[in-house]
């Protein structure tokens, strides 16, 4: 074998995408209990098939297709329901390793800069968080990813009419999979006008009508309900003519993403020069990226879809590709500009340094950043200890959790009541736990709060008053998860 043919940059990559499928499968397999938001998503899976597609509970909102996809492995995997609901996600991230390093090998010549960028892509935390959780955002970033791949190899002019019917089929059914794929099905429609006019609109026509139909009659009423339920994402997300505010929005964006508030502004810069740079290579990916950019700004200010947080998940590879094209600069010519950039690029990413690697894997605290709480351990020990004379009481923050795990664990002809919060404080929430337990004096209750609202915390009201008015037997606390059994 003759060493010096080999491509070592491409065994490196190899190697990194290697770690990073391993360490996905280690946390997949970990098996955290599932936490507020999945346990909400999680909920609606007992509604029919086609109820999957508008009208879903506990505030939530997800892909049809995706929903489906995950009913059928819940209903096959029922025993194991947390790894059966996060496989979907597992898998997308896995595959999306290789995406994104094809696509990086299709815009970035420069072979170490691909490499950094590939390192930044396979290690970034929300991706690796968003692998392993039943939610569809992990999932929408390997859509827009397979999709930019795809597009760019596909060549509408040279389609036959059976290809083109199948490809128009294709797309039909894209957006009830993923709605960030309705960004780069914008920008491919651009490219395909340009090349062949007719095919285009024969290929497009369908699936612009049903997803127009879709998105007039059940997403945009969605989109109230969303404001009003997660207003941080959904009314803050939105570009729009306040410069400030938009600076606003890139910073945290930056900081989410990438852990970087305090340069952020090097990384604007950046953008701008990778955006001029993807301009002017004028090939077929890098003007598919630029157009799906274009389609997801433009969508942010007709106030449709926010850029904000995990919603926006895939915007982390689109970035990435961004912020690295000044890599392809000539050197001969552009030495200053280069320089310039590096410096830039080295300052942003400040915070992917040697310390920050060893403690997040090394001393695997990416293992305690995963977790947050822990509700099936308390209704495995509630289920246990349980008995039918006596009474539950879980706060409304723990209800989606609670109701998630009773029924897996088969908690039934239960005595239970929930604390919902309707106003706030000490005092009134004492006059509650005095309500809900005058008439149950001798009997023993079980206050399951497995959940507690960051803003309007109520744990310690409970602990104070439990200790102050009632004899407490067991107590019982896991990941900021709390199990108390008491005698009123």
């Amino acid at each position: 074998m003759n060493f010096k043919t080999i491509d070592k940059f491409k065994i490196i990559n190899f190697g990194m995408i290697l770690i990073g499928v391993i360490l996905r499968l280690y946390l997949y397999f970990l098996n955290r209990s599932f936490w507020l938001d999945e346990c909400n998503l999680a909920n609606n899976l007992d509604l029919p098939f086609l109820n999957l597609a508008y009208n879903l509970d506990f505030n939530q909102s997800a892909p049809f297709l995706f929903l489906v996809f995950s009913k059928v492995m819940f209903l096959f995997f029922n025993s194991y329901s947390e790894l059966a609901l996060r496989f979907l996600p597992l898998i997308a991230s896995i595959l999306g390793l290789f995406l994104f390093y094809f696509i990086l090998k299709d815009v970035i010549k420069n072979k170490i800069f691909l490499t950094i960028l590939n390192f930044l892509f396979i290690f970034n935390e929300k991706l690796i968080y968003y692998s392993q959780e039943f939610k569809q955002y992990g999932f929408d970033v390997f859509i827009v990813l397979g999709l930019i791949y795809l597009f760019s190899k596909i060549k509408i002019e040279e389609l036959s009419i059976k290809r083109l019917i199948l490809l128009s089929i294709f797309l039909i059914f894209l957006p009830f999979l993923s709605l960030a794929s309705c960004f780069v099905l914008g920008g491919y429609f651009i490219l395909s006008l340009k090349k062949d006019f007719k095919k285009a609109l024969f290929c497009f026509f369908p699936s612009i009508l049903i997803f127009g139909f879709y998105f007039i009659k059940i997403l945009l009423p969605l989109k109230e309900k969303m404001i009003e339920n997660y207003s941080y994402l959904w009314s803050d997300g939105f570009l729009g003519v306040n410069l400030i505010q938009n600076l606003e929005i890139y910073k945290q964006t930056s900081s989410f993403y990438f852990m970087q508030d305090k340069f952020f502004l090097f990384g604007l810069i950046l953008f701008f020069i990778g955006i001029f740079i993807l301009i002017k290579q004028k090939t077929k990916i890098t003007n598919l990226i630029i157009l799906t950019l274009c389609f997801i700004v433009l969508t942010s200010f007709l106030h449709i879809y926010p850029i904000k947080e995990r919603v926006s998940l895939y915007l982390i590879p689109l970035l990435l590709v961004i912020y690295g094209a000044f890599s392809n600069l000539d050197l001969s010519k552009h030495k200053k500009l280069f320089t310039f950039c590096l410096v830039l690029f080295l300052t942003f990413f400040l915070n992917y340094n040697f310390s920050y690697f060893y403690k997040t894997y090394f001393k695997k605290e990416i293992v305690q950043k995963c977790k947050k709480e822990n509700p099936r351990e308390l209704m495995k020990y509630l289920k246990e200890n349980y008995d039918k004379k006596d009474w539950i009481i879980f706060n409304d923050a723990s209800e989606a959790e609670f109701l998630f795990y009773s029924e897996r664990y088969d908690l039934k002809n239960i005595k239970f009541g929930k604390i919902s919060l309707s106003s706030y404080g000490k005092d009134w929430y004492f006059s509650v736990l005095k309500e809900i337990t005058k008439n149950k004096k001798g009997e023993i209750c079980w206050f399951y709060y497995s959940n507690d609202y960051k803003n309007r915390p109520v744990i310690n009201f409970l602990i104070q008053y439990l200790k102050s008015n009632t004899e407490i037997l067991e107590e019982l606390k896991i990941d900021n998860s709390y199990l108390f059994k008491v005698r009123i």
